[in-house]
């Protein structure tokens, strides 16, 4: 294997660990602590979509996140009977609602990036402001040609 084989090989591994860790039970059990009381943790990633990008359309979101139409229908709805989420119909056509995040979604959504927030602080305490700017830096810029690359466009978050 050439080298550049190799680095990509130990990159996949590095950020299939990182997001293996990253949503995994445990750490998404700390975020979830007293958050949104018995809300599925995994219904979290598709509040926090619906809070950076709404209103939204459902169907708008399903290019998204990687499950089917019945899924997403399920999940939506399971938000909306925790009242994290609300839908409206869209003015432009009434015959499709839009999602918004309700005041307690939005809630659960900022305690949960503040743990979130606590643990990255925690864990890069020791990491120079160099190393950390560096980091930022090469995340944000893989983050932005990949989301170039799946939507087609360079979309702000």
């Amino acid at each position: 294997m050439t080298s550049a084989g190799r680095y990509f090989d130990d990159l996949d591994t590095a950020l299939t660990e990182l997001i293996r860790y990253a949503r995994g039970p445990r750490l998404s059990a700390e975020m979830m602590t007293g958050v949104a009381g018995d809300v599925d943790r995994n219904l979290m990633p598709l509040l926090s979509l619906i809070v950076d990008r709404g209103p939204v359309r459902a169907s708008d979101l399903l290019h998204l996140i990687a499950v089917d139409q019945s899924t997403l229908s399920r999940q939506v709805s399971s938000l909306v009977d925790h009242e994290l989420v609300e839908r409206a119909a869209d003015p432009d056509d009434r015959r499709a609602m839009l999602l918004s995040a309700s005041e307690r979604g939005r809630k659960a959504v900022v305690a949960t990036r503040e743990v979130w927030r606590a643990t990255l602080a925690e864990l890069m305490d020791e990491w120079t402001v160099a190393e950390r700017q560096a980091f930022l830096a090469s995340l944000s810029r893989l983050s932005a040609e990949l989301r170039e690359h799946v939507e087609g466009t360079a979309l702000t978050p």
